[in-house]
């Protein structure tokens, strides 16, 4: 494989250790579930389509014919199935090593998830929030948590005068801010947890043509800009390296692992400081007090 000498001089083996990736059938999460596997983890699938799901794995199985890979449903915008995929995980495996939430929705349409957010609210900020509390339960010590956020997230601040962005007719930027607002909530949680116990990492993978694009633009950006975009930008198996990196990599409060080439937009992995306002102490428990109130009233309907 082309990154095979970046992954000796980086990595381990993870033989035997279990990996929960979310975003596991997207452009990079192939790429960074091939990697888990060239490394000897055992995966764990979480999947809204089963379809791809079960087409992803026949199609490793071919490449790694010993591995364990295991699906689950989740739909990480919907609060309920998020209770539901954290009951099985507690009831079907053990303690996880490492937990992966790579997924995200981008540029859709104005709609409203099932208990009615925002749908980029609801997946990349809410359901992984959400998501990220439950599962801290079923975690060893000393496990890995890597959160997938964006480049974009550096370029628009929280509106918390509207926080679901529903005013809001960039696209970009809903999409942008709704990554922001879960790396809020994910240092919430870091700065509770002894780094001991569970060490939470953040990372960007810069630009790469993936999947995300080509559902959400234009048969003319598909036609003309996607190949340009495949031709300047870094292979979705390179991009995916970041994440592998949060794996075996550690991190302050003010820091997530990035692209290390120009302005974090592609490049080998390298951990860097975020801007100041996005660690910032009060946005964070103010992002994180509003969060924590929309799960409280879903919890009160169990």
């Amino acid at each position: 494989m082309k990154y095979d000498k970046w992954i000796k001089n980086n990595t381990h083996l993870l033989t035997n250790q279990l990996a929960i990736v979310v975003g596991a059938t997207g452009t990079i999460g192939k790429e960074v579930v091939n990697y888990l596997l060239q490394l000897k983890a055992k995966v764990v699938i979480a999947a809204r389509n089963i379809s791809k799901a079960e087409a992803l794995k026949n199609q490793l199985m071919l490449k790694y014919p010993d591995a364990k890979i295991y699906i689950e449903h989740l739909d990480i915008s919907d609060l309920e199935s998020i209770d539901k995929f954290q009951l099985e995980i507690d009831r079907k495996y053990p303690k996880a090593d490492i937990f992966i939430n790579n997924s995200g929705v981008y540029h859709l349409p104005k709609s409203m998830s099932k208990d009615g957010y925002e749908i980029h609210f609801a997946t990349n900020t809410l359901g992984n929030y959400y998501l990220a509390k439950k599962i801290i339960y079923d975690m060893k010590v000393n496990s890995k948590m890597i959160f997938v956020s964006s480049l974009a997230a550096n370029f628009h601040k929280i509106n918390f005068s509207d926080v679901q962005n529903l005013h809001c007719k960039n696209k970009m930027k809903v999409y942008a801010i709704s990554k922001r607002f879960m790396m809020a909530n994910t240092l919430s949680i870091k700065s509770t947890l002894d780094e001991h116990t569970i060490d939470i990492n953040i990372v960007h993978p810069g630009v790469c043509a993936t999947e995300l694009f080509t559902k959400s633009h234009s048969a003319f950006f598909n036609a003309l800009i996607y190949p340009l975009m495949k031709l300047v930008f870094h292979s979705p198996k390179k991009a995916a390296l970041t994440i592998i990196k949060g794996i075996f990599a550690e991190t302050k409060m003010e820091e997530w692992i990035v692209p290390g080439g120009l302005f974090g937009v592609w490049g080998y992995p390298k951990v860097k400081k975020m801007k100041k306002n996005i660690y910032d102490d009060a946005v964070i428990e103010q992002a994180s007090n509003i969060t924590d109130d929309m799960i409280a009233k879903h919890s009160s309907k169990e």
